[in-house]
């Protein structure tokens, strides 16, 4: 019996040692990546592409979620300073969209005054990912994707990311930051913001025709933090 014993407290202690080194050195992360791209690309030799995708020099590629835009752009802009990452934000893709290669078909339904299809949207998206410099570099992919549609698009492209992100920041901390932001109607550019708190206008003119962009609201921030955590339509 005492051996017995002697026996299962070894393989205990040998399987708390493997576990230790896989969760210490990421083998299980490592071989559900190479798992889920090998079921993406479908290679006809499996094995030599095993073999090279553990060999290349691989770039991080993350996916970074925030409600909280400020936020997100900060840790964005950490990473590409940190790390060098390309930042690459859906919005200002779904800008130049038309120019992209799926710009014809993008257009016909801009036209129609309907929404881009996810499918177009990753398309274009997905030549920013596959682009040298983002090869090259890395990449950070910010508030994308927002729905399973979008992901399973994004996965079937090849965009398998390396580390999946959502930063987590309190309501009231995010309705402090975004229903204070303001600006000039009066500056066609908008290239100047304004927050009541923390760069108020020195001009009293300027402060009192200052405006509030719709999706600042404090309904509509709220509204967009319900949907994404389930809590609305």
């Amino acid at each position: 019996v005492v051996s017995m014993v002697a026996s299962s407290m070894e393989t205990k202690a040998l399987m708390d040692a493997n576990t230790a080194y896989c969760e210490r050195h990421k083998v299980f992360q490592m071989f559900e990546g190479l798992m889920s791209r090998l079921v993406i690309e479908r290679p006809d030799d499996p094995i030599g592409f095993l073999i090279g995708e553990l060999q290349a020099d691989r770039k991080p590629r993350v996916i970074l979620g925030s409600f909280d835009t400020e936020v997100l752009a900060a840790q964005a802009e950490a990473l590409r300073s940190a790390k060098g990452l390309v930042i690459v934000d859906a919005n200002q893709v779904l800008s130049t969209i038309v120019a992209s290669s799926v710009g014809d078909e993008a257009k016909a339904h801009l036209d129609k005054g309907e929404p881009i299809p996810d499918l177009l949207l990753v398309q274009a998206l997905t030549q920013r990912l596959l682009s040298d410099e983002c090869a090259q570099r890395g990449w950070v992919l910010l508030n994308f994707p927002q729905t399973l549609e979008q992901a399973q698009h994004l996965l079937a492209m090849g965009n398998l990311p390396t580390l999946v992100v959502h930063l987590d920041v309190p309501l009231e901390q995010t309705l402090a930051r975004v229903t204070l932001r303001r600006y000039d109607p009066d500056d066609p550019t908008g290239a100047v913001a304004f927050h009541l708190e923390r760069n108020p206008p020195s001009d009293p003119a300027v402060l009192a025709r200052l405006k509030q962009r719709p999706e600042d609201s404090e309904g509509a921030v709220r509204a967009q933090v319900a949907r994404g955590t389930g809590g609305g339509p």
